[in-house]
């Protein structure tokens, strides 16, 4: 009797190294995909300042969650104007830069021409009330502005409203 629970207690024992082993080796030849972020011809230079954190290894490297929520943390501020109160973002479209330009219609953004029109951006419409500040200051309150980011690095690369 001895010897028959001594069996079953060792080959449970086996059974249990065999597949602690195959689930640690198979979890030692997970790879984790990194990603270059610059790798295009598109990002020869770095353009914009440093916003979304991209985590996918595609283009949009994020996702419009990622975008609201850099909208609800971080304060829409220009040198002529700031968000007063909560601004969120009404629509997000990915596009290439021609495109998000072609929608500012008469908005006033600084557009820089160093940009392709085929590159991919994030065209970010934001709603809330934006205040003139410095010389502007004074006139009507304006109730939407836009941000436009790298679809791929994340970089904020032109906001005004």
């Amino acid at each position: 009797m001895k010897r028959l629970f001594l069996g079953i207690a060792l080959g449970f024992l086996i059974l249990l190294l065999v597949n602690c082993g195959n689930s640690i080796s198979q979890s030692q030849n997970t790879v984790t995909p990194t990603c270059n972020f610059h790798a295009s011809p598109y990002y020869s230079q770095t353009m914009g300042s440093p916003a979304i954190t991209p985590h996918i290894c595609s283009v949009p490297s994020f996702t419009s969650d990622d975008v609201q929520h850099y909208v609800e943390t971080h304060p829409f501020v220009t040198h002529v104007s700031v968000s007063q109160g909560k601004v969120t973002a009404s629509k997000i479209d990915f596009l290439s830069y021609g495109q998000a330009v072609g929608m500012l219609h008469d908005y006033t953004v600084y557009l820089a021409s160093n940009i392709p029109n085929d590159r991919p951006v994030c065209f970010v419409t934001l709603t809330g009330t934006f205040v003139a500040i410095g010389e502007a200051a004074g006139a009507a309150p304006s109730h939407q502005a836009h941000e436009i980011f790298d679809a791929q690095t994340g970089n904020l690369l032109i906001l005004g409203g």
